[in-house]
């Protein structure tokens, strides 16, 4: 619940993007981890609110999952800007195959390390 709304967001910008002519956009992987911590604090939130079991481990898991379906879909985006004709810098595929590999470790850090930073902060001192 927490991850496919970052992803559908960023298929739409990348796409929108990418067809205008600007496939470097799929660059943006600043952009992207950023959206991996956020998925990771709304599972973690989510997961305390329904008071589900291991909320730290449902934060690393959906980081993970929006690091993986940001890289899987800029690689997807990419093969696809090459059968655009106005396109003339068009990316390597292959590298954004290995930010899928990458990103989905990143995401389930960063996911999990923001999930603890905040429950460090929940609790009283």
């Amino acid at each position: 619940e927490s991850t496919w709304l970052t992803v559908v967001w960023w298929v739409i910008a990348a796409s929108a993007a990418s067809i205008a002519g600007y496939p470097g956009v799929l660059c943006m992987t600043p952009f992207t981890t950023i959206m991996a911590c956020f998925s990771g604090l709304m599972a973690y939130r989510l997961s305390m609110t329904r008071e589900i079991s291991h909320p730290l481990r449902n934060a690393c898991l959906a980081g993970g999952l929006t690091g993986f379906a940001n890289g899987f879909i800029s690689t997807l985006i990419a093969y696809l800007t090459r059968l655009l004709p106005a396109v003339e810098d068009v990316p390597t595929p292959g590298i954004f195959a290995i930010y899928a590999a990458v990103g989905a470790l990143l995401g389930a850090f960063l996911g999990w390390f923001t999930a603890w930073m905040s429950s460090v902060r929940r609790q009283p001192s």
